[in-house]
C-alpha cells in the first residue's frame, strides 16, 4: 500500500513540477537565465517544503518530522527537477531567439535615406550649458553615470560628448522627432542611423552607421513598439 502512495505520490509532483515550470517559462517580458534558473531554484524548494509537510499523509513513520527527512525530500525535488531544468532552460534559450530571428527577418534590412535638416536647442538644468543638437548627425545617447553621453557623426567617424541632463529629459526634447526611439532604459536612438540588426535571445542589438565602437541593445521589453515604428518609419 506504501509503495502505491508513493507512486501516485512522486507522478503527481513531478506533474506538478512540469505544470510550474511551463508557467513561468511562458513570461518573457524580462526573462534572463540567470532570474529563471532563480526563480525555478525558489519553486523546487517550495515544492519540497510542501512534500515534506505531506509526508503524515503518506508514510507511517513515526519521525517523519525529522530534520533528515526534510533534507531528503528536498534533495529529491531538486534531482528531478535539475532533469527537468536540463532541458526547458536550453528549448526556452532556443524558443526565445527563435522568435526574435522571425522578427527580424520581417524588418526592412535597408538603412535609411532620409536626409534630416533639423537642428534643436537642448536645455540642461545647468544655466549656461544648453546646446544644440544636429539631428542630422545624431546617432545616440546613453545614460553614463550622472551625465547623458551623446554621440554623432562626423568626418572622421563619430564624437562623443558628455551633457549635465538625464537621459529622459533629453527624450521628452526629442519627443518631436518619430525616428528618436528609446531603446532601452540606458538608450536613445536615432532610427535613421541603422545599418543593420541581429538578434539573441535577449533582444536585438544595433549595428551603426559611422559608429563600430559597439552595438545597441533594444531591450526584449520594447521589441513590439520598436518592430512596429522601425517598419513604419519614413525612408526617403
Amino acid at each position: 500500500m506504501d509503495c502505491y502512495f508513493t507512486r501516485i505520490y512522486s507522478d503527481s509532483n513531478c506533474d506538478g513540477l512540469s505544470f510550474l515550470l511551463n508557467r513561468i517559462v511562458k513570461n518573457t517580458s524580462r526573462w534572463t537565465l540567470g532570474k529563471e534558473f532563480l526563480h525555478l531554484s525558489l519553486i523546487l524548494l517550495i515544492i519540497g517544503l510542501v512534500d515534506f509537510l505531506l509526508r503524515d499523509f503518506i508514510y507511517t513513520n513515526p519521525d517523519n518530522w525529522s530534520l533528515r527527512y526534510l533534507w531528503e525530500e528536498i534533495r529529491n525535488t531538486f534531482l528531478v527537477g535539475s532533469l527537468l531544468l536540463a532541458v526547458i532552460l536550453p528549448l526556452n534559450l532556443e524558443r526565445l531567439l527563435y522568435r526574435h530571428l522571425s522578427f527580424l527577418k520581417r524588418l526592412p534590412t535597408y538603412p535609411s535615406t532620409a536626409t534630416i535638416s533639423n537642428s534643436v536647442h537642448i536645455d540642461t538644468p545647468i544655466a549656461g550649458e544648453q546646446f544644440e543638437l544636429n539631428m542630422d548627425k545624431f546617432l545616440f545617447a546613453k545614460v553614463e553615470s550622472n551625465y547623458t553621453e551623446i554621440v554623432c557623426s562626423n568626418t572622421n567617424g563619430f564624437e562623443k560628448s558628455l551633457k549635465r541632463l538625464t537621459l529622459k529629459e533629453l527624450e521628452q526634447q526629442l519627443n518631436p522627432f518619430s525616428f528618436v526611439f528609446k531603446t532601452h532604459r540606458s538608450y536613445l536612438v536615432n532610427l535613421n542611423s541603422i545599418e543593420s540588426i541581429s538578434g539573441n535571445a535577449q533582444g536585438y542589438m544595433l549595428h551603426l552607421k559611422n559608429y563600430s565602437e559597439s552595438d545597441i541593445p533594444v531591450s526584449r521589453s520594447t521589441i513590439q513598439e520598436f518592430n512596429s515604428i522601425y517598419s513604419h518609419r519614413d525612408t526617403h
